[in-house]
């Protein structure tokens, strides 16, 4: 599915360079009014992928600090850079998101005449790939969130074992969703390396739902909105499809007229 979606989206960014250059070749027959419209939907575009282009960025930052605080679980310094690389990616996501709630009501309204048609669809091609683009990045964002809870909640059952504790993945699950720390360290009295590396990943963990629950509602609402996209790229997958079938039929009739003509010499009178 992840494939064939690739296929459609590199099918429908091709159509939309192609769309932007009959546009470029096309002499101007647009209003002031027109042009501003235009101008300032892909400015939107251009600025909200900048955002994208620097939450991708952040992602991978977290990502690196997550692997310093496997190995490493006091690293103060890497858990304030992870914590500051989170709050820039929740504050930029929502920015986003509002913006293409904003941009996708804009275009709905320039159905109404304030952009040309070819203008409009080339609009609407760069939204809905930003759409896509955006959801795939918080996508990535959200998974290496949890593979790294996964992997904490692994290192505090490896310690609890090594303190002759065993608890289930289960088990921990309840712990961590009543938050009940005492139950998680009891027992484990005398054995400060072993309670002070469970204390600070248990807390890692309470952090990382806290900021995932922050962003639920706007990865429900990127759901929706990218569903709502599938039909536009199969619409525009089905029109590259039929216009390749047709290059195709005309290419060939071309290779019969020449081969025809080769079989008919030139008779000078």
């Amino acid at each position: 599915m992840a494939y064939a979606m690739t296929n459609k989206m590199d099918l429908f960014k091709e159509h939309q360079h192609g769309m932007a250059d009959i546009e470029d070749s096309s002499p101007p027959t647009i209003d002031a009014e027109k042009e501003r419209a235009l101008e300032t939907l892909l400015k939107t575009v251009s600025d909200l992928g900048k955002s994208v282009d620097q939450i991708q960025k952040c992602t991978e930052g977290i990502y690196q600090k997550h692997c310093v605080l496997l190995a490493t679980y006091d690293n103060s310094a890497a858990k304030q850079e992870t914590e500051r690389l989170m709050g820039v990616v929740k504050n930029l996501s929502h920015k986003v998101h509002t913006g293409l709630k904003d941009m996708k009501q804009s275009l709905e309204q320039a159905h109404s005449g304030t952009m040309s048609e070819t203008d409009l669809r080339v609009v609407n091609a760069q939204y809905v790939t930003l759409s896509y683009r955006f959801s795939e990045v918080m996508t990535s964002y959200n998974e290496i969130q949890e593979e790294y809870r996964e992997k904490n909640k692994e290192r505090i059952q490896r310690q609890l074992h090594c303190a002759g504790k065993e608890v289930g993945s289960e088990e921990l699950d309840v712990m961590i969703e009543s938050n009940d720390t005492a139950a998680l360290t009891e027992g484990l009295l005398g054995t400060v390396n072993i309670q002070g590396e469970v204390e600070s990943r248990y807390q890692a963990i309470l952090e990382l739902e806290q900021n995932i629950n922050e962003l639920r509602d706007m990865f429900l609402d990127l759901a929706m909105l990218v569903d709502e996209q599938n039909d536009t790229i199969d619409r525009v997958s089905t029109y590259i499809d039929g216009a390749a079938d047709y290059v195709a039929a005309a290419e060939q009739k071309m290779r019969e007229a020449v081969k025809y003509k080769q079989s008919k010499p030139c008779v000078i009178s």
